[in-house]
């Protein structure tokens, strides 16, 4: 294991000894992943008694697991402070008096690069052995042996992430507390168990005590700036988990089952685990049947990974170039002028372009922007995570980190210094915000912040959506992409997408910085299976990247496309083009952008004609933007104020402010809980 930039350990291969067989590939858990628990586990309210849980960070499970181990005479292996490296690595004990050493939690990548081949040893004697790691290290330990042994216990945490053992190093140089380091408690309960966390280093002549909101360390790891890259996509951080049991706390616990002295989740993941929990049963003050239901909404680490957080690669920048705390400060502290809720996450390759116009074409007028990343609940990690969309946007746009419930979206008041924009695309189409119209009309909004549609589309000659009509006289300016769309918003201005107000040479540039084979005809057909067309290449079916989508697009001699911003773009790019209508899509968007620039003759288009309408309507479109912009003058507040507090008592319930970052997302009325993409019924 060879330490990288960043911090984290990574595994390495002596090629001067490698026989190239293989194997390590064939064991690696993440290339084969293994599933074999239940995907629906018993869940538990648990507390160990007062003087465990005392000594540890949550509901003290895991004390009372490890000392029933011990007493039969087995070991046990967990994570505990290394002080003359100030790290965390993987020990095995035997002795109930190096339990201490194992107890309370370490945000840190531990190191476990010795301890597999230990416990192996352990288990081909006869040992039993109980070991207590993340999901990750589970299922590493699983294929290193191969399979589970009947005499191994396996014991997953609920995991929010592992940050970097460097930016740790570095937060415990800038403390400077003098004396030898060790150990960090980073979930003082001195308080008791609550959500208000303080963090305590220790050293042999110090003892620092802060807040955890005031804590350089914990929030880069709350914030997820410092925490392992693959964290965000983790593959055994869910359902089914990895261990035996799940362990960890019991964020949004009722309160007959909190005592403010710390309260375990647990998951009951198979037969063995089940055993186990009934071995240990009468030890425990409190063991109480509950359902997943229950404890999700704030454990949502349960059944998915955290998300990466955009400024997560600055951050690492910038690692050894500032202190920890300006570096910290900067990041969690970021403003924009401007915060833009469209469609970008919703891999589609206009809605990523138009969001990158939009931030452009503000840019140029002066203003620093930030697109929201909100993704519905179909856009799951496994279809969003490297795809072209991300790849896009990780280069190209400014946002925010990912927004799952009212309280993240909340939070965005803070970021934004003059306001909130909408759109451009289908924003404001009935059927696609029935939902989420809080959001899409700005019900969070703070009152004295601006909120501004910028060329947004209700997608269709028809809009019904009456709860909406409240929402759009509270906003200070409200332009639409289809001149129909003015039968619904009288007061607006009709204006064109952004992808034509924007400086048309920033596509030019994209299309330009890559280079694709040849294709006379191509396609983008997102129904394909409706159409009868021929084409060389359908690239709604080929997942390219966006630079080659434009590529594809600005060198054909024909693109045929069912697509509003395919022909957006055939047309900024001047190349002919074939419109497959669809209603279903909404081609009422066609008819106007068609109008909108006087195209007639589709066999002969005027090119000339055609840009210097364009021309045209980009001054006047710039103009109505630049406008509205400069007018801090906002509209109604006395309604603002009642929609805001009335849509937020609807849907918040009270919860903690641990419970706000890991928290779920209320699909609309809907009976259910969206969690990082899944759906599940209550």
């Amino acid at each position: 294991m060879r330490e990288n930039v960043e911090g984290f350990l990574y595994p390495h291969i002596n090629m001067e000894k490698c026989v190239d067989c293989g194997l390590c590939a064939k064991t690696c858990p993440v290339l084969n992943p293994k599933y074999e628990n239940n995907k629906e586990p018993l869940v538990y309210a648990a507390m160990a008694s007062d003087e465990l849980r005392a000594k540890s960070s949550s509901g003290g499970i895991f004390s009372v697991l490890a000392l029933h181990t011990l007493n039969a005479g087995g070991a046990v292996c967990g994570a505990a402070f290394n002080t003359k490296k100030r790290n965390v690595e993987h020990i095995i004990i035997d002795s109930t008096t190096d339990l201490h050493r194992l107890q309370s939690s370490k945000y840190l990548q531990s190191d476990t690069r010795h301890v597999y081949s230990e416990i192996k040893e352990l288990l081909n004697a006869g040992k039993i052995v109980l070991f207590t790691g993340t999901p990750c290290q589970n299922g590493g330990l699983h294929s290193y042996l191969g399979g589970k042994p009947d005499n191994l216990f396996m014991l997953d945490i609920v995991c929010h992430g592992t940050p970097s053992p460097k930016v740790y190093r570095k937060y415990l140089d800038e403390l400077a507390l003098g004396g030898d380091f060790i150990k960090t408690d980073f979930r003082d309960k001195r308080d008791g168990w609550k959500s208000a966390l303080i963090t305590t280093t220790v050293t042999t002549t110090t003892t620092y005590s802060r807040p955890a909101s005031d804590d350089d360390f914990m929030l880069a790891f709350l914030k997820n700036l410092c925490l392992r890259k693959s964290c965000g996509k983790c593959p055994f951080n869910k359902l089914p988990r990895q261990g035996d049991l799940t362990i960890g706390d019991f964020w949004g616990v009722p309160n007959n089952l909190d005592d403010r002295r710390g309260t375990s989740v647990i998951l009951v993941n198979n037969p063995l685990g089940k055993k186990l929990l009934a071995e240990i049963g009468p030890q425990l003050k409190l063991l109480k049947e509950t359902t997943l239901a229950e404890v999700l909404p704030g454990n949502p680490c349960i059944n998915g990974s955290t998300t990466e957080n955009p400024l997560r690669e600055e951050f690492f920048e910038n690692l050894d170039k500032k202190s920890m705390h300006e570096n910290v400060s900067e990041l969690v502290n970021r403003k924009y002028d401007y915060l833009c809720l469209n469609f970008w996450t919703s891999l589609n390759y206009g809605a990523v372009l138009t969001a990158y116009a939009a931030q452009e074409l503000l840019a140029d007028l002066g203003y620093t922007s930030a697109h929201i990343d909100y993704r519905y609940s179909h856009i799951v990690p496994e279809k969003f995570d490297g795809s072209f969309t991300d790849n896009f946007a990780r280069k190209y746009l400014h946002r925010t980190a990912q927004c799952r419930n009212i309280w993240n979206f909340d939070e965005l008041n803070k970021m934004a210094r003059r306001g909130f924009i909408v759109g451009s695309d289908q924003v404001f189409r009935d059927n696609y915000i029935s939902d989420t119209y809080f959001w899409y009309l700005f019900g969070f909004v703070a009152p004295e912040k601006q909120r501004i549609a910028l060329a947004a589309s209700f997608g269709k000659d028809s809009f019904d959506l009456p709860v909406a009509k409240p929402f759009f006289d509270c906003f200070d300016a409200i332009s639409v992409r289809e001149d129909e769309g003015l039968k619904f918003v009288p007061n607006g201005k009709h204006i064109l997408d952004p992808v034509f107000l924007a400086d048309s040479a920033i596509f030019h540039r994209l299309a330009d910085s890559v280079q694709t084979s040849p294709c006379k005809v191509v396609g983008y057909v997102l129904d394909e299976d409706e159409i009868d067309a021929k084409y060389d290449k359908n690239m709604a079916k080929e997942n390219v990247s966006v630079e080659e989508y434009l590529s594809h697009i600005k060198n054909a001699e024909l693109v045929i496309t069912d697509s509003f911003h395919g022909i957006c773009f055939a047309i900024l790019f001047n190349r002919p083009f074939i419109t497959l209508g669809n209603v279903v899509r909404g081609s009422s968007r066609f008819d106007s952008l068609f109008r909108d620039l006087g195209i007639k003759d589709f066999d002969n288009p005027d090119w000339a004609a055609i840009n210097a309408t364009i021309a045209k309507r980009r001054v006047d479109g710039v103009e109505w933007l630049k406008s509205v912009l400069k007018n801090k003058q906002t509209k109604n507040p006395e309604l603002r104020e009642k929609l805001r507090v009335d849509g937020m008592q609807g849907k918040k319930k009270k919860l903690t402010p641990l419970q706000k970052i890991f928290s779920i997302t209320r699909c609309g009325d809907r009976k259910q809980l969206c969690i990082l993409g899944k759906r599940i019924k209550i």
